[in-house]
């Protein structure tokens, strides 16, 4: 009778218990695999940033060697280890490098090329450039910096030379297999940006203008993990 019962209630039920039995081990199957799935695509990455990279007479002065050159490599002996340890490397270089403008420390800075060499062999991949200290060799230091960062195999951000701020792409690194959008302001300029024109204002430099950075901030949403 029980048999009966059973068999009656499958067949009014319309899906037999074993095919039940078979969709529920399914599902958990599905779930587990999806768990171990995430667990596979869930991906890290170790940021470091740090700040001033900002270099004073004394510190050309124990860098200069006999030939004429610099050598800066040892500033960093002490925190290269710890940089290393870090998938991307973020510095802020204050001031400018431009040779054809003078060496100078305060208040208006601008480094001998040979610094480019020593923070890349630290570690750093990126460079920011936004900062109250860029226009001190003027719009050609701007040009000049972020060229040397880019000869020496690291990426500039906070200034625009190649397209002007409008036109030109975000950057964005892949860390790790995650898009990582960089973006950087500077809220000012020390006054040297009155000696400029508006135009040069507009094109190479990154300012606390929120209609730019609203803009900027929202293009990076849209095209990269985090920003």
């Amino acid at each position: 009778l029980s048999m009966g019962l059973v068999l009656l209630f499958e067949s009014f039920q319309g899906i037999p218990l074993t095919s039940q039995k078979k969709d529920a081990i399914s599902q958990e199957a599905n779930k587990t695999n999806q768990n171990a799935k995430d667990q596979e695509e869930e991906k890290t990455a170790r940021i470091m940033a740090n700040g001033d990279l900002l270099y004073h007479i004394p510190i050309y002065r124990s860098a200069l060697k006999e030939d004429g050159t610099y050598d800066f490599h040892e500033n960093f002996d002490y925190v290269k280890p710890w940089l290393k340890q870090a998938d991307l490397i973020i510095g802020d270089f204050e001031g400018t490098v431009n040779k054809d403008h003078y060496l100078a420390g305060y208040p208006l800075f601008n480094a001998p090329g040979e610094v480019m060499d020593a923070i890349k062999d630290a570690g750093y991949q990126v460079l920011d450039l936004a900062h109250n200290h860029i226009l001190d060799s003027q719009i050609e230091g701007v040009l000049s910096t972020a060229d040397a960062i880019e000869k020496a195999g690291m990426t500039p951000i906070g200034v625009y030379t190649h397209e002007s701020r409008d036109q030109a792409p975000l950057v964005i690194k892949e860390v790790n297999g995650i898009k990582v959008a960089l973006l950087a302001y500077s809220y000012g300029f020390n006054g040297i940006e009155q000696s400029i024109s508006q135009e040069d204002y507009n094109r190479y430099l990154s300012d606390l203008n929120e209609d730019k950075m609203k803009a900027e901030i929202e293009r990076a949403e849209k095209e990269a993990d985090i920003t």
